[in-house]
This record gives C-alpha cells, sequence and structure tokens, in this order.
C-alpha cells in the first residue's frame, strides 16, 4: 500500500533548519546570560571589575584635588605621611634658638630683643604691621585681639596698616609683619620667618600661603593667622601629633581647626614668663595707618 503522507518540498526544509537554528542560538544566548550573571557574583569579578576601577577612581579625583587646592579630601591624615595641610614651617629654625616645643621652656633664644621687649619686665611692646589684602582683616584683628588677652596680659601690640598689601613681606627692624600671597606648592599653609641677631628675635614675618587657603573656610583662616603670629611672639608649637585630642590653642596641630581657633591660658602663661605682665592701667592702642617705610627694613 501506498503512504497518505506527502514529501516535503525543498522550502520547507529550508524553513525547518532555520527555525530549528534559531531554537539552538536563541538556547546558546540565554546560556551565555547565566553564565555572564554567575561570574559577575565571583569575588574575582568584583574585585577587578568594581574595586580596583573604583579605586583608581578615587586616588585620580585625590590627586587632581590636591593639585588644584593643595588640600587632601581625607580627614585626619597624619603629617608624617603626607604634606602637611593644617600645619606650618617656622623657617630656619634651628636647635641653637632653644625652641625645645612644650608648654613653656624659657630659654634664652626666643624671646624679642629690648625694645621692643621691656627691660623691667611689664609686658611686650611690638609693633605688628598689617600687610594684608582686605579678606583678611577680619581674621587678623581677632587673633590680635586674642592675643592681647589673659589675666595677666602680656602683650601690648600697636597694629599699624600698612598703606597697600604687599606680598613680599619684608623684614623690619623691631616689628612684626603679616601678609598673604600664592606662594606655590610650598608644603606649608602658613609660616612665621624670624631674624635673629646676638640670640635674639628682631624681626618676624608671618605669611599666609594662598595656594593652599584660596579654598578655605573662615575657620582655618582663623586657625593659620592666630598660628602664625603666636609664632612671633616667639612661642613653638604644644602637640605636633594631629592625631591627639585638640588642645584648645591655635598653636596645636590639627586637623580640626574650629577646635582650635585662639590661644589658652597655657600660652598667655608661656608670653608671661618670656616678658612679663603688662600693667593693669596700660591700654590696648588702636590700629592705625602707617607707612611701612617708617620702621627701618632689614636687608638679609
Amino acid at each position: 500500500g501506498g503512504s497518505d503522507m506527502a514529501p516535503f518540498s525543498d522550502a520547507e526544509t529550508r524553513a525547518a533548519i532555520r527555525a530549528a537554528q534559531r531554537d539552538l542560538d536563541a538556547n546558546a544566548r540565554a546560556e551565555a546570560r547565566r553564565a555572564r550573571r554567575r561570574r559577575m557574583c565571583t569575588p574575582r569579578y568584583l574585585i577587578c571589575k568594581v574595586l580596583i576601577p573604583l579605586s583608581m577612581v578615587i586616588v585620580a579625583v585625590w590627586a587632581m584635588v590636591y593639585f588644584l587646592t593643595g588640600r587632601s579630601i581625607v580627614p585626619g591624615i597624619d603629617p608624617d605621611d603626607l604634606p602637611p595641610f593644617f600645619t606650618d614651617n617656622w623657617g630656619d629654625w634651628g636647635e641653637e634658638t632653644g625652641y625645645e616645643g612644650g608648654e613653656g621652656d624659657f630659654g634664652p633664644f626666643q624671646k624679642w630683643t629690648d625694645p621692643p621687649a621691656t627691660t623691667d619686665n611689664t609686658g611686650l611692646e611690638l609693633t605688628v604691621i598689617n600687610a594684608l589684602t582686605d579678606e583678611w582683616f577680619t581674621y587678623f584683628s581677632t587673633a590680635v585681639t586674642d592675643w592681647q588677652g589673659g589675666d595677666p596680659r602680656p602683650l601690648e601690640l600697636d597694629v599699624r596698616v600698612a598703606s597697600s598689601a604687599e606680598s613680599e613681606c619684608d623684614h623690619i627692624r623691631g616689628v612684626m609683619v603679616a601678609c598673604n600671597g600664592n606662594y606655590g606648592r610650598t608644603g606649608w599653609t602658613g609660616l612665621n620667618e624670624v631674624l635673629f641677631e646676638r640670640n635674639r628675635i628682631v624681626s618676624s614675618v608671618a605669611r599666609m600661603n594662598e595656594f593652599y587657603l584660596r579654598n578655605s573656610d573662615s575657620e582655618e583662616r582663623q586657625y593659620t593667622m592666630c598660628h602664625e603670629l603666636g609664632h612671633g611672639f616667639g612661642l613653638p608649637h604644644r602637640d605636633e601629633t594631629v592625631g591627639n585630642a585638640d588642645l584648645g590653642s591655635c598653636l596645636d596641630y590639627t586637623s580640626r581647626p574650629g577646635n582650635n581657633q585662639g590661644p589658652d591660658d597655657v600660652d598667655y602663661a608661656n608670653l608671661v614668663g618670656l616678658y612679663g605682665s603688662v600693667p593693669p592701667g596700660r591700654t590696648r592702642r588702636h590700629a592705625r595707618h602707617a607707612e611701612v617705610t617708617e620702621v627701618t627694613k632689614l636687608t638679609t
């Protein structure tokens, strides 16, 4: 007997083959997707494809921020590991100056000469020239007022305002000068440089480095100003370990400048130990404008 089924045509055969191939391809793609999902969940994939690239991006962002502003985006970094952000450089202070640090080493080398130090131990009567740009005036005024505090009071400051800002901050005999400017990638946000003569301070300049401070907040600027003026009066650092508890003194190294905005009782006591105290009846002097050329500039 003959068969009732008609043979497939060539077109039908090719269509059936294509349909079967599509099914095979779809199954292969589905299996590949499942395999990729399984690989994405392995620790090796996460490390190689996620953690390492993310770490590289973070490092690149940190490097860009530090290059542009000189400031770290990571808080609480030890200054021994990276360039200092809330620390300074004293300039050419050497061991021969007698600066040991700590809470008051009243050796013979960190005092101002006489004058402006008084012969009768009645405080330091020092001229301080404001050669800063306008945006620094408030911080300077606050720091000067704070340093003339204390009971008893060790400082009497004759504040003068230069006729114009002077970023060069030349040394002037018997005077401290405060200035600001972009001094570049120096590693210090602020610096107080002093000159000695016969083992006594004869001049001081306090520089605020806009390379690091141009994008800083008011707390960091106030801390830096107070810190550098304090060095100019003859005081060393209180504590140079950033991670230690804040002392509440602007002469303390810190990553939290808001906790260390001004001098404290220990700073005042150190100054009294150096210069004595201002008689109670003597009043504070007010700021006045003056040409810097009124006093003799030092040649160094």
